[in-house]
């Protein structure tokens, strides 16, 4: 099967802490993705290196023809996506993502997709979300599509990090909770403490209590993280078909 690439252009960027970035990057040829998903970017050096997609929404792109007397004129508008990413700048070359996040605006980028299988289940059912690092991305973009379907079922995400210069997305948070009281989230700190979150692990919270309030369970972040909490969910007797996982 071939894979069409498409050109990705970068509109904005923002720093989250000192390592962790925002790109925006829009597309009026990608298709939308489903909650979860990734790109595959094909960055100029070579390097091909997937990123999750933390949200993305319809964007309109104007189009304008030229008259002969080379003056240009309004034609039409047409639909494409713009898709958020949240991508940790490491300081070795070969990672790829300090190439990606130190990308100058309006620099284009091909990409394949959107791929990938770790999407959201249809259905109002409550949920558990677990994850660490930017693992975060695709979680999000999954909470926040339950958001757009006005969903009601107990939600609640897990987030762990190790220092509070991690942390990110503080208000977004607040956000959430304040607009949907069946949303909340706890952040943990495995290596510092601050008052409104918890000091530990995000595995802490899989108690037999807390697991059985949950129907589906969606896990993404370091191989040893998502690891752990697979095998505590099994041991719970969640069956495997309502654990959603990816790892980085």
């Amino acid at each position: 099967m071939a894979f069409v690439q498409h050109p990705f252009r970068l509109t904005g960027k923002k720093s989250l802490t000192a390592d962790v970035f925002e790109l925006t990057f829009d597309s009026d040829s990608a298709p939308a993705p489903k909650p979860g998903q990734y790109i595959l970017f094909h960055l100029p050096s070579g390097l091909k290196r997937a990123y999750s997609i933390s949200y993305s929404s319809d964007i309109q792109f104007s189009e304008y023809g030229t008259m002969p007397d080379g003056s240009s004129y309004y034609d039409a508008q047409s639909v494409g996506n713009r898709f958020h990413f949240i991508i940790k700048r490491m300081p070795f070359e070969a990672s790829g993502s300090a190439e990606i996040c130190d990308s100058e605006i309006g620099a284009e980028i091909l990409g394949m997709g959107p791929l990938g299988h770790f999407v959201l289940t249809e259905g109002d059912i409550p949920r558990l979300f677990v994850g660490t690092g930017t693992g975060f991305a695709p979680l999000y973009y999954q909470i926040r599509s339950l958001e757009d379907r006005k969903f009601s079922a107990k939600t609640e995400f897990a987030f762990g990090v190790r220092n509070v210069a991690d942390l990110f997305y503080q208000e977004e948070f607040e956000r959430l909770s304040a607009s949907y009281p069946h949303f909340s989230f706890a952040q943990y700190l495995s290596q510092d403490s601050l008052e409104g979150t918890k000091t530990g692990y995000v595995t802490d919270c899989l108690t037999p209590e807390y697991v059985s309030q949950f129907r589906e369970f969606y896990v993404c972040g370091s191989p040893v993280m998502v690891k752990s909490v697979r095998e505590t969910l099994a041991k719970l007797g969640i069956e495997k078909e309502c654990v959603k996982f990816e790892q980085y």
